[in-house]
């Protein structure tokens, strides 16, 4: 028990984590079961293949694109496209299903492994984001910022199978090992970010500015940009996959189609989605709109590289089209910086009690929408 006591106090930031994540994701596993066994007449699962599971207690975590990453971790990726749509796996990047398919003969079923490594990296990403956040502040806000990560409206999606949670642990591991000086660690943890989620690769953007304003003599210059250039090769690994499972460097891009997307100007996209009459549409527009407009209030309290993150985890997503809004609400937790500038207003004891009951019953509400497959977040 003593060690225990002083393993906590030699790592503070592994206290807070475990924390924040167990109760939150208690609470929120609560409200899904609950809300799952009251509202399910009212609000019927919509996604294909749901549920995912037999067990009832675990079901709440799958949604949507929680079938592709199973259909990968258990068939490996396939060259085929699904009759009538024209979907395919390979639309998908691979590590998180890597990830569920090794982990899968251990704890005995491929759903399951995906839960437990969304939440380990959920713990991973809590911990890390305390150490950036030490870096320009103090213990308080530090936990504030990891209080913050698990309070964004919609980060119930952190603990779900899907790439969430492991993406932003990915992303801010990179940002610390940069802040550290440390590049060729950044470059390999990018490079492990650009295969989770398609908006990895633009994480050589902010890490590039950080390499800039701090490289001093062109020796270290030139050793730093060959470490960032792991970042696109991560990318580069999935195409050169991509060509050799259908000949097609950009088959993932060019399959995109059969979702409806293609390439669209982000802004008209959010202007449409903003006055739409679907619903659905119109929560994904104001979610990236809330997130655009504290990215740009508050640029200089974030800082350029932060800024960066919080635009590509909108702008990228609004490029593919109209039908991206629907899952706008799930993609701007890649805006994770949000967290530290959130910290950073709720410096105040009335300010930070506000920001927190008013997250902490946003988030409650919508986790009744997606623990029972409505369309509000997908």
């Amino acid at each position: 028990m003593k060690g225990r006591l002083q393993l906590l106090r030699t790592y503070p930031e592994v206290a807070v984590a475990l924390s924040w994540v167990v109760v939150s994701r208690a609470t929120l596993w609560f409200i899904g079961l609950v809300s799952r066994e009251v509202l399910q007449l009212f609000l019927p699962q919509q996604e294909p293949g749901a549920p995912f599971t037999e067990n009832p207690f675990l079901a709440v975590w799958g949604h949507w694109d929680t079938r592709w990453y199973l259909d990968i971790a258990r068939r490996g990726y396939s060259p085929e496209r699904l009759p009538y749509t024209g979907e395919a796996n390979y639309a998908f990047f691979p590590l998180y299903p890597l990830l569920m398919r090794a982990l899968g003969p251990v704890v005995g079923d491929v759903y399951l492994a995906g839960i437990v490594v969304s939440n380990l990296y959920l713990v991973a990403a809590a911990v890390l984001l305390y150490r950036l956040a030490r870096l320009d502040g103090d213990e308080l806000a530090a936990e504030r910022s990891v209080k913050y990560l698990l309070l964004l409206p919609t980060a119930f999606v952190f603990s779900a199978v899907l790439t969430e949670a492991l993406f932003v642990a990915l992303s801010v591991a990179a940002f610390l090992q940069a802040r550290r000086d440390r590049w060729w660690a950044a470059g390999v943890l990018g490079g492990l970010a650009a295969l989770t989620r398609p908006n990895g690769v633009l994480l050589v953007l902010p890490l590039a500015w950080i390499c800039f304003a701090g490289a001093e003599g062109r020796t270290r210059w030139a050793s730093r940009v060959a470490a960032l250039s792991l970042v696109p090769l991560g990318l580069g690994m999935f195409c050169f996959y991509n060509w050799l499972l259908t000949g097609d460097l950009l088959a993932f891009v060019r399959v995109q189609q059969a979702w409806l997307r293609a390439p669209a100007n982000p802004v008209e996209v959010l202007l449409g989605g903003v006055s739409s009459p679907v619903p659905q549409l119109r929560v994904g527009a104001w979610f990236a709109v809330a997130v655009l407009v504290l990215s740009f209030a508050f640029a200089r309290t974030l800082g350029f590289p932060y800024f960066l993150v919080c635009l590509s985890a909108v702008l990228l997503p609004l490029g593919g089209g109209w039908v991206s809004l629907f899952g706008q609400a799930r993609y701007v937790l890649s805006a994770w910086p949000l967290a530290l500038l959130l910290a950073r207003l709720g410096s105040r004891a009335d300010t930070d009690a506000l920001l927190t009951a008013s997250l902490a019953l946003l988030q409650g509400f919508l986790m009744v929408f997606w623990s029972n497959g409505s369309r509000m977040v997908i």
